[in-house]
């Protein structure tokens, strides 16, 4: 066989072959139009699925009171206390009296006039309610400053702030405990020249806070007052008395009823590209929109125990399958009842959250409808990617087969132009050709 096919009789062997290899190579190029309609699908369900998923993230903040629907907490007198309500607070009133507030407990030295004097050596035995450390005292750090650095460099520091204050008559150490109340109370010991010198004295009483709530005795180490009244901080201010009133924070429910919509219409937009594209005429789609608009239909059990519709608080469709919320109706219903509009959306049994959020699991969740048909087509991906290699293998085989034909067929042209070209010089010397000569 010739080692460059062509040479031998002029036929472009390689040009032949790969025309024929076109020809032959069309179900390759079927298989891999499949694969690539397989791997746009496979994105266009990823879409589709993040789109359902952004759309249950409003549905269930709805679900869940604590989520999207929030509280508020308002003084009615803010100079003396302010407060914040969490998500597990509830509807309500409250009488406050702020008798005392709580106050850091303070102690400080005798003044000395020189701060730089030193002081005498030892040990100085901080403690803070049942905890305590020591400060070695040595040449180091025997003034007041390297009293003050030990003291607030300390790794086992029980909650002691210390400081130096220059004022009337010298320079003083003072000690403050890091938290209020009397838990916090500071107490100075130890090597007996050395706390003599100091001369510790209180300047500030460690404090709780007196309170009452609605009558009731509360004592607090902290101004910050939590765990009285369920999900409420009390911060207080001054000594006084005012009310505390929790409302449903109605604008937070505004807020993520015109997020539902939005998110609603976002996924129909979603869907409606997706339809135009790879998952044109997906009877899926269809199926997810109309069970998802079933549920915008369908009653949940009001507070009073009559069919409660999510129209009936400004929910709607226009002409064109478009979600609007008419913020007028809705505005209206949250005076008219905030826990009425609340349990259209989270009624334990029936609720529009509760039941749209099951419906959006079924497609969502891991093993749900959606993963089972990402599952499917990277079957299918599977099985067309062997498919291919038993294609290109044969592929293979089959271009070789008709270089070795081409070949064989090339030099045998060769052969045969070799010997018609011998032949006729044969012919050319025979003596009959040389008569007309004589």
């Amino acid at each position: 066989m010739i080692s460059a096919p062509g040479i031998g009789s002029g036929l472009d062997v390689n040009s032949i072959v790969a025309q024929l290899m076109q020809l032959e190579s069309q179900p390759l190029r079927k298989l891999e139009s499949q694969q690539q309609q397989i791997e746009v699908q496979l994105s266009d369900i990823g879409k589709l699925k993040g789109a359902l998923s952004e759309f249950q993230s409003v549905v269930k903040s709805l679900n869940n009171p604590s989520g999207a629907i929030k509280f508020v907490a308002n003084s009615s007198d803010e100079d003396v206390f302010t407060a914040t309500a969490s998500s597990s607070a509830f509807t309500g009133n409250h009488d406050i009296n702020v008798i005392s507030l709580a106050q850091k407990h303070r102690l400080a030295s005798d003044a000395f006039v020189d701060p730089s004097t030193a002081l005498e050596t030892g040990t100085l035995t901080l403690t803070v309610g049942a905890d305590s450390f020591d400060i070695t005292v040595d040449s180091a750090n025997n003034t007041l400053s390297g009293l003050r650095d030990s003291i607030n460099d300390a790794l086992d520091n029980a909650g002691v702030s210390a400081s130096i204050l220059n004022v009337d008559g010298g320079s003083r150490l003072v000690l403050t405990a890091d938290e209020t109340g009397t838990a916090s109370e500071i107490q100075v010991s130890g090597t007996k020249k050395l706390t003599k010198q100091l001369g510790v004295k209180q300047v500030d009483a460690a404090i709780d806070a007196q309170l009452e709530v609605d009558g009731f005795a509360v004592t607090s180490a902290s101004n910050a007052v939590s765990g009285v009244i369920e999900g409420i901080t009390l911060n207080l201010k001054q000594v006084g008395t005012t009310e505390l009133v929790v409302e449903r924070d109605t604008s937070s429910i505004t807020e993520a009823i015109d997020e539902l919509a939005s998110k609603y219409n976002a996924l129909i937009d979603t869907m409606k590209d997706l339809g135009e594209g790879s998952l044109r005429g997906e009877s899926l789609l269809r199926i997810i929109e109309s069970n998802i608009r079933e549920h915008f239909l369908t009653p949940s059990t009001g507070l009073d125990g009559n069919p409660a519709y999510p129209f009936e608080i400004g929910l709607s469709f226009d002409e064109f399958g478009v979600l609007s919320v008419d913020s007028a109706k809705l505005e209206t219903a949250l005076g008219t009842g905030v826990e009425e509009v609340v349990n259209i959306f989270s009624a334990a049994t029936d609720g529009f959250s509760v039941r749209l959020d099951n419906l959006l699991d079924d497609y969502v969740q891991s093993g749900g409808v959606l993963d089972d048909r990402t599952k499917g087509l990277n079957d299918q991906d599977r099985s067309l990617e062997k498919q291919k290699d038993s294609v290109e293998y044969r592929l293979t085989q089959t271009e070789q087969r008709y270089l070795n034909q081409f070949t064989a067929l090339d030099t045998l042209m060769a052969q045969l132009t070799t010997t018609s070209s011998y032949l006729s010089q044969q012919l050319l010397n025979l003596p009959f050709n040389n008569l007309g000569n004589n």
